[in-house]
Order: structure tokens, then C-alpha cells, then sequence
């Protein structure tokens, strides 16, 4: 299984009460928020080992997450592409 490191305090949820009306705000965003990185850095470990775009989409370092996220097969793999030209790119 893939270790991510771990989020600071002030992006974790806290528990929502009635109390706490922006406890389920924060925990969308960190929703958001491992949606983004968790595909970056994936991808981004295996670019800094100079694997090519399709020795990375062949690898599916996303294949735990496409059920969730891709709507299907094509679309995992152009997200994956997406995520690696984007470290081209910068």
C-alpha cells in the first residue's frame, strides 16, 4: 500500500457538531485537498525516477484510486497522462 505523508493539524477534520458548523467545510476541503496531492505525488515519484509517460501509465500508481475518481478505464489513464505532463511542463 501507498504511504502519503500525512496532512498538518489545521487541515484535518475535526468532529462535526452543531457546535462546529465549519467542521464539514474542512473536511471538504480536505477531501480536495488529498485529491490533489495524493495523484501528485504518485506520479511525481515516478517521474524523478525518469520513467517515461508510458512506463508511468503502464505502472498505474493511481489504480487504487481510478474506482473512485475515473468514471472509466480511458478516462484513469488521461487523468494519469494529465498529472505527468504537468511535471513536463514545470
Amino acid at each position: 500500500m501507498l504511504r502519503l505523508p500525512t496532512l498538518p493539524s489545521r487541515l484535518r477534520c475535526a468532529v462535526p457538531s452543531h457546535h462546529n458548523p465549519h467542521a464539514a467545510l474542512r473536511r471538504r476541503v480536505d477531501s480536495r485537498n488529498q485529491a490533489r496531492r495524493i495523484p501528485h505525488y504518485c506520479v511525481e515519484k515516478l517521474f524523478n525516477e525518469g520513467k517515461s509517460e508510458a512506463d508511468v501509465i503502464a505502472a498505474r500508481p493511481l489504480k487504487d484510486l481510478d474506482a473512485k475518481w475515473a468514471a472509466s478505464d480511458d478516462a484513469a489513464v488521461a487523468f494519469t497522462k494529465m498529472v505527468y505532463n504537468s511535471f513536463k511542463r514545470s
